[in-house]
C-alpha cells in the first residue's frame, strides 16, 4: 500500500495514477476523465478514488482545476481547436455533471443581450426572479452585457455627456446579484459581444501610444478586470469564438441580415444558439450526419426603445433561453419571451416582483 495524502491507496490506484500522469505527458495536458476512462474501460474510477479531482491530486495535476481565488468557482477544462476559421471551444459534458453533482438532467440558463445600462429593468427583473427559482447548474452570458456606449465608436444620439465607467460599475452590480442568487451554478461563461469589443476598438483608434506596452506591466483595462469576471467565477471566451456543449454550440452571433438563422446553420451545420440580433427568430434543416439541427437566436433583456432607432418599429424581443441536458449530449430547450415584464413557466408567473 502506497501513500495518498493522508490515505493509503492500493497498487490498482497506483497503476492507474502513473497511467493518468502518461496520458498527461502525451496529451501535454490535463487528460479528461472521459480519455483516461478510454484507456482504461474496465476500471471504476468513482470507486477506486471517490471523485476524478482526487485521481488529479493525488497525481499532481490538479493545479488547472483548482476553484477560482473566492473558493466557489471550479474552474473547467476547454479543448480548444481551431476548424478552418472557426475557434471552438469545448466542455466535456462528463466534467460538468460531475461539477453540478450528477444530476439527472444539467440546467443551463443562457443570457442574451442586456445591454447595461440600458436594459429593461423589468425584464431583467422576471429574469433574476426566474434564475433564482431554477437554479440552474450553468450559466451563460451570450454577449452584449454592456452596452459600453461610453467609448461607441457610433456618434452620440443625446447631449448628455457620455461615460463608461458607470456602465462597468452597474454591470458589476447585476453579476454580483446573479451570482449571490444562483449558489448552485458552478459553471458560468461570458461570451464577448461587439459592443464589448468597443474597448479594443477605442484603445486602438484614440491612444494607441499610450495603451501600447501596458499588457506587460498587466495594467491593459481589459474586460476581466473591468467586469471582476474571475472573482464572480466568470470563464471568457472571445467574440465570434464557438462555445460547444454536447450537441449544442454558442456564439455572440456570427452573421446578421434577413434570414440569420438559416445563415448560420448553413454555415456551422450544426446546432448554434446565438444573441446580437435582439429577436427570437429560428430555422432547422435535417442533416443525414446529426439529424435535426437548429439555429436560433435567443431574443435580449434590454429596452426595445434604442435611441438609434429614433421610434422605428423593430421586431425585437425581450427574453432568455434555458436548456435541460441529458448525459449523452441531447438536450431540451426553450425560449421565454418576456412581454411586459412578465412570463410564464410551469404554471408560475415570473416578473420583476416575487413569482406568484
Amino acid at each position: 500500500m502506497k501513500a495518498w495524502g493522508c490515505l493509503m491507496y492500493s497498487e490498482q490506484q497506483h497503476y492507474i495514477l502513473c497511467k493518468l500522469k502518461e496520458l498527461a505527458i502525451e496529451l501535454n495536458r490535463v487528460p479528461m476523465k472521459h480519455e483516461l476512462q478510454a484507456l482504461l474501460p474496465r476500471v471504476n474510477l468513482d470507486v477506486l478514488f471517490k471523485t476524478y479531482d482526487n485521481a488529479l491530486a493525488a497525481a499532481g495535476l490538479l493545479q488547472n482545476n483548482q476553484p477560482e481565488a473566492n473558493g466557489k468557482q471550479p474552474r473547467f477544462k476547454y479543448k480548444k481547436s481551431l476548424l478552418e476559421s472557426f475557434n471552438l471551444s469545448e466542455v466535456e459534458l462528463e466534467d460538468l455533471f460531475e461539477k453540478a453533482g450528477n444530476p439527472n438532467v444539467y440546467r443551463l440558463i443562457v443570457q442574451p443581450d442586456t445591454h447595461v445600462e440600458y436594459m429593461d429593468t423589468k425584464a431583467v427583473g422576471a429574469f433574476i426572479n426566474f434564475a433564482e427559482w431554477y437554479k440552474p447548474h450553468g450559466h451563460i452570458i451570450l454577449g452584449d452585457f454592456l452596452d459600453a456606449e461610453g467609448i461607441s465608436h457610433w456618434e452620440s444620439q443625446s447631449l448628455k455627456p457620455r461615460e463608461f465607467i458607470p456602465e462597468v460599475v452597474k454591470a458589476r452590480e447585476l453579476l454580483a446579484k446573479i451570482v449571490s442568487i444562483t449558489p448552485d451554478c458552478s459553471f458560468r461563461v461570458y461570451l464577448k459581444g461587439n459592443h464589448e469589443d468597443w474597448l479594443n476598438q477605442a484603445m486602438a483608434a484614440k491612444l494607441p501610444t499610450l495603451f501600447n506596452g501596458l499588457d506587460q506591466l498587466g495594467l491593459m483595462p481589459d474586460l476581466v478586470k473591468l467586469l471582476d469576471l474571475e472573482k464572480f467565477g466568470y470563464d471568457f471566451i472571445e467574440m465570434n469564438h464557438i462555445l460547444k456543449l454536447g450537441k449544442a454550440h454558442f456564439t455572440h452571433g456570427l452573421y446578421t441580415g434577413n434570414n440569420h438563422p438559416k445563415k448560420h446553420l448553413d454555415v456551422v451545420k450544426g446546432n448554434i444558439y446565438y444573441g446580437h440580433l435582439h429577436d427570437d427568430a429560428s430555422t432547422r434543416q435535417t442533416s443525414i450526419e446529426h439529424g435535426m439541427i437548429e439555429a436560433a437566436s435567443c431574443a435580449c433583456l434590454c429596452r426595445l426603445d434604442a435611441k438609434f432607432l429614433k421610434g422605428k418599429p423593430n421586431n425585437w424581443v425581450q427574453g432568455f433561453r434555458i436548456f435541460e441536458f441529458t448525459k449523452n449530449g441531447r438536450y431540451s430547450t426553450y425560449q421565454i419571451r418576456i412581454l411586459d415584464g412578465s412570463f410564464s413557466y410551469n404554471g408560475i408567473i415570473f416578473s420583476s416582483q416575487v413569482q406568484s
